[in-house]
């Protein structure tokens, strides 16, 4: 293990080293609900309609497949430093490029950049702290750093409705993204050490095909990737679409659209915490199973009330169930071929990214062809889907059949 007695010496590449890497990783957070919560503000802007506009989610679900595919390249030839100092400068033409932006088409330029940043970091992040963290400091770190993500996204989601209510949405990347953006740019390059990855020269193209192949050729491991596209694309539809919904439908006002993203927040992050406490006797494929057919039938629920308290708790139901296949799904999944399992990482991000690119281009053309209901239909119906195919086509190594 590099750099890692030496790291823990030293306060600024020991301490300040892991909350630069958290703070990097909260910059890219910082436009992530802009879409979501102010997707009417932006149409009405760009003078779109709102399937139109939220094609938005769609590049930059593209981008984050883009950079996820690359990134194993590039954390082999760049120093782990440069790669989040490139991460932030994404960040930054980011959070310019939507300030300044005229038309959409320069939107679905700049604002796919934070997807590209947000995969760069976290994936750089958690290599780092894997490098250079002794044993008994590793795990807790990790569990530490994935979970500030709840944490990020409500400060995140206070912030958006605060500025946009001061000044309409290009406030939040003028006082809220660019300013922790270039603080965090600061403190990753003074504070995070500046050691070259140690990989291994003997790694060869050929290999990095074979551990594809491992993983493609192993039915179960396909399995549940393809589940995780559709249970992904499935609690999308409220994520995207959700407070939009609300809005046109029931005329909810902005501070109330803060109030239910934040519950939302809550609801899939206490699903996520409850899944990993669920007796063991369930098992993993069960559980996903399960909350995966569960949520997707609250999702198609949602969209086909007629009133917004008959719809919101069908809303949060939908996220809590789909917080717990979330982390059912994505455990059973990284078991599924052992021997290959970085690959199997690098797979399943992309999968996810896929989800994420599904849900707002198939949901927005149904939402501009037909109506919300068409639209929560048909992704609700990708959450039966996923947890057709987990049953089905997948197995749960530690359990037997």
């Amino acid at each position: 293990m590099f750099g890692g007695p030496n790291l823990t010496e030293k306060s600024s590449s020991g301490r300040l080293f892991i909350f630069s890497l958290g703070l990097a990783y909260f910059a890219t957070v910082t436009l992530d609900v802009l879409v979501s919560l102010l997707l009417i503000d932006i149409a009405s802007t760009f003078k779109v309609t709102l399937g139109v506009a939220s094609q938005i989610s769609t590049f930059s679900g593209i981008a984050a497949i883009t950079a996820g595919l690359i990134m194993g390249l590039l954390s082999v030839r760049f120093r782990h430093k440069s790669l989040v100092i490139a991460g932030l400068f994404f960040m930054i033409t980011s959070g310019l490029g939507c300030l300044l932006a005229p038309s959409l088409n320069l939107m679905l330029l700049f604002y796919p950049l934070q997807a590209v940043s947000a995969v760069m970091i976290l994936a750089t992040s958690l290599a780092m702290i894997g490098d250079f963290l002794p044993s008994d400091r590793k795990t807790k770190t990790v569990g530490l750093f994935l979970a500030a993500a709840p944490l990020a996204n409500i400060v995140a989601i206070i912030m958006t409705g605060f500025l946009a209510g001061l000044g309409g949405w290009r406030f939040v990347p003028l006082f809220f993204s660019l300013p922790v953006s270039v603080i965090a740019l600061v403190f990753a390059y003074y504070c995070i050490p500046s050691i070259p990855s140690h990989r291994s020269a003997s790694i060869t193209k050929e290999t990095y095909l074979m551990k594809f192949k491992d993983v493609l050729l192993n039915t179960s491991a396909t399995a549940c990737l393809l589940g995780n596209i559709l249970r992904t694309s499935a609690y999308l539809a409220i994520i995207t679409f959700g407070i939009s919904f609300y809005r046109q439908q029931f005329l909810i006002t902005t501070d109330q659209a803060i109030l239910i993203m934040l519950g939302g927040t809550l609801f899939f992050t206490f699903g996520n915490f409850a899944a990993g406490r669920l007796p063991f006797r369930f098992g993993r494929k069960h559980i996903a199973v399960t909350a995966s057919f569960f949520a997707g039938m609250s999702i198609i629920t949602v969209f086909q009330m007629p009133s917004f308290w008959m719809a919101l708790p069908f809303d949060y139901l939908g996220l809590c169930l789909s917080g717990i296949a979330n982390t059912a799904a994505t455990s059973l999944t990284l078991d599924q071929v052992p021997e290959s399992r970085g690959t199997l990482v690098s797979l399943n991000t992309t999968s996810i990214s896929i989800g994420m690119v599904l849900a707002p281009a198939i949901g927005g053309m149904l939402l501009d062809a037909f109506t919300f209901k068409a639209m929560g239909l048909t992704l609700g119906t990708a959450g039966i889907l996923a947890a057709t195919v987990f049953y089905f086509l997948t197995q749960d190594p530690n359990k037997r059949a």
